[in-house]
């Protein structure tokens, strides 16, 4: 008999940990790891790693988890195998599409407005919701 294991990963730390992190690192580290996308990005070459590092914006200056679940199973031969999932993700042609034509200029100007929405304070938690949409407003990646 073959029973799977799910695990589900994505829990946060508390919201103020998560703002101490921010007004103490999150914000210039954030700043520091989104310039050398941009840069990344200029030089072609290094697209996929800029759209890595852009899809970890959230985790770098919010310490926001990533939803993914890690399955584990028994193959036919009586292996443990694994298997790791995140959310189901667009059509990859689409959103290098979007990437090209939207998602780099887009994502530049929102990640501007959520700086400027950080920076009144009481607007924080508008912009961890700003932060956390950047992997999405960038390249349609759903974390």
């Amino acid at each position: 008999m073959s029973q799977n294991v799910v695990i589900n990963e994505g829990k946060s730390p508390n919201i103020i940990l998560r703002f101490l992190w921010f007004i103490l690192i999150g914000w210039w580290v954030g700043y520091l790891v989104i310039t050398v996308a941009f840069f990344l990005e200029a030089i072609i070459i290094g697209i996929p790693l800029a759209l890595f590092l852009f899809d970890r914006i959230p985790a770098i200056m919010t310490l926001k988890a990533r939803r993914r679940t890690l399955e584990v199973y028994e193959d036919a031969q009586g292996r443990l195998q694994r298997r790791e999932r995140g959310p189901k993700q667009y059509n990859i042609l689409l959103r290098i599409l979007y990437f090209l034509l939207i998602g780099w200029w887009l994502s530049a100007l929102w990640i501007t407005a959520s700086f400027a929405v950080a920076a009144t304070i009481i607007g924080a938690p508008v912009a961890f919701w700003m932060v956390d949409r950047v992997p999405f407003i960038g390249s349609l990646a759903k974390v």
